[in-house]
């Protein structure tokens, strides 16, 4: 094989790191050199997945022809630097700085963690099947229109009346009605 030949099928895949990302385009260090800004692959068209490369993340850059000017860069190779977070082939997992999205098929678990971050769902509308439950305070906007019963181990108000120890006149009569009676 000429030499000609043998470094362009040398050139044509080559491993590096990232070293800087601006918009679409990430500079690689492959060896001892730095590339040009590359395209970096993400998923394109009507589902969109943007996923910006990480500083110091390793990569590998396709290089048509051996050409490192028209190379493309695939982010994504776990290192030293960025491991693995998790092990095993049951766990879908997506993670960020400050939070993650796991999903379990063996356990049946869908767990969304923003550890401090505020999460905003936009729909036209939202239907929720099965049992909720929430674990903290809850503030809501509108109407509350329910179709079964509502419990409370609390006092519940409503513009300033209180449930359990609200009373009110007679019609016509003297006198006030007794708070209501709790029933067992």
């Amino acid at each position: 094989m000429d030499d000609e030949l043998q470094r362009t099928i040398g050139n044509l895949i080559r491993l590096g790191h990232v070293k800087s990302v601006e918009g679409a385009r990430a500079v690689v260090t492959t060896g001892e050199e730095d590339t040009p800004p590359l395209l970096w692959l993400s998923l394109a068209g009507a589902y969109a997945l943007f996923r910006t490369p990480s500083v110091n993340e390793q990569c590998v850059i396709l290089c048509p022809e051996g050409d490192i000017e028209g190379g493309i860069v695939l982010a994504g190779l776990f290192s030293d630097t960025f491991p693995a977070p998790a092990d095993g082939d049951h766990l879908h997992l997506k993670l960020a700085d400050d939070g993650s999205v796991d999903y379990d098929p063996a356990g049946k678990l869908l767990l969304l963690t923003l550890a401090n971050s505020i999460l905003r769902i936009v729909v036209k509308q939202m239907k929720i099947v099965g049992p909720v439950k929430i674990e903290g305070d809850v503030e809501v906007t509108g109407k509350i229109t329910a179709t079964g019963k509502i419990k409370s181990d609390e006092e519940v108000e409503a513009a300033g009346v209180k449930l359990t120890t609200h009373v009110h006149p007679y019609p016509g009569l003297p006198g006030k009605t007794q708070k209501p009676e709790v029933l067992p």
